[in-house]
């Protein structure tokens, strides 16, 4: 809806939301339009702005190293070759308990609260179930400093769909 707006107005076409509030009730599935009235005290659009430029802001990343990746079945080579020093499962307990790969279960929502439960001088395998908050968890524990850290690409989802089928959904 967001980029028909945009289209209606680069293409000076239809009646665009200027001015206006659309609000959808994804419950009932039903819309209903507000009109949206300016506030005086606004620094932007007020009766005495304040706000005349627009400034640049560089975004800057904090993170200088790139995070490392592998594939479930270089998981499952290195986990058979007993090549992973540290495996952490960042999922919650009760996905964890329902299928697991023999990961340290430390949940993402703890993780910067337990980061002394981890091992800085050993290499870190990160995996969840579908690769998002193992790489949200890489970018915590890159930024407090720790160097070794790989995440699985697609998780246990990838790991049903490559390595094993009869691991259970959870």
């Amino acid at each position: 809806m967001q980029a028909m707006e945009a289209i209606k107005l680069i293409l000076q076409i239809g009646d665009p939301l200027i001015g206006k509030m659309l609000y959808y009730d994804a419950l009932t599935a039903t819309t209903r339009k507000f009109k949206l009235r300016p506030d005086p005290e606004c620094a932007l659009c007020g009766a005495s702005p304040t706000i005349k430029t627009l400034q640049h802001t560089e975004f800057k990343h904090t993170t200088t190293t790139e995070m490392k990746e592998i594939t479930v079945t270089e998981l499952k080579e290195r986990i058979e070759t007993n090549a992973i020093e540290y495996l952490l499962d960042v999922r919650m307990p009760e996905e964890h308990q329902a299928a697991n790969l023999g990961g340290e279960l430390i949940p993402l929502p703890v993780l910067s609260d337990s980061l002394d439960q981890i091992p800085k001088d050993q290499a870190l395998v990160i995996y969840c179930k579908g690769g998002v908050r193992s790489a949200k968890a890489c970018h915590i524990l890159m930024e407090a400093g720790f160097n070794d850290v790989t995440n699985v690409i697609g998780g246990t989802e990838a790991w049903r769909r490559e390595v094993d089928p009869s691991l259970p959904y959870a």
